[in-house]
């Protein structure tokens, strides 16, 4: 990744909100102006004049075969008893 991709990960990605980039002081705009984003005309992606990077192609409106498929989940899985919880819940807390 470049330094600027890097930087702006890092800023977003602050353990400590109030030193969180977008959670400073600027909000919003300081994410916009960051250097990763310098090459964006944001009045353009605001009006939607600017192609996506990625335009899947649809067969059709309700085309899914861009998605991953997944099986699906088992209907009797195993309840979340309090004996799961006691044993789990503390890996939780900052969650």
């Amino acid at each position: 990744m470049s330094p600027e991709a890097c930087d702006l990960i890092g800023g977003l990605c602050t353990v400590e909100v109030h030193k969180r980039l977008g959670n400073i002081k600027g909000g919003a705009q300081t994410v916009k102006s960051h250097k990763w984003f310098q090459h964006i005309n944001w009045d353009d992606l605001y009006h939607r004049r600017t192609p996506g990077p990625i335009i899947p192609q649809l067969k059709h409106a309700a085309d899914t075969t861009n998605f991953d498929e997944y099986e699906p989940e088992p209907e009797c899985r195993e309840p979340y008893t309090d004996e799961l919880r006691n044993k789990f819940e503390s890996e939780f807390e900052d969650f």
